[in-house]
């Protein structure tokens, strides 16, 4: 699901299913059914308070799944867990050791 109509866009060409919509609109939950077949949601919007929200939105609901998400500042993971998400990842600490992983393992192929 996005917002974005360009990402929409190419998600669809890549033969993905994915709906239009915004997590953030209260218009939204209201009309979502959600069913024992979606197993996990990721939580990656630009802002903290949209991740909140979603993820609240989802245990009002009751959803069974798993919640992952992803967090701009360290403060923010501790508010995640507190509501329930069962992963949170700082998205630059994440970004840096990929980095760092796949910079080593390109060092190793090539020595």
């Amino acid at each position: 699901m996005d917002s974005d109509e360009a990402k929409l866009a190419a998600h669809q060409a890549a033969g993905r299913l994915v709906i239009e919509g915004d997590a953030v609109d209260s218009d939204f939950w209201d009309k979502l059914v959600l069913t024992d077949t979606v197993k996990l949601v990721l939580l990656a919007m630009p802002g903290h308070a949209g991740n909140v929200y979603a993820l609240s939105q989802l245990k009002n609901r009751a959803f069974s799944g798993r919640i992952a998400a992803i967090v701009q500042y360290p403060e923010e993971i501790e508010v995640l867990r507190g509501l329930g998400a069962d992963a949170v990842y700082h998205v630059y600490d994440e970004a840096g050791t990929a980095f760092a992983d796949d910079a080593l393992a390109g060092l190793q192929l090539a020595g």
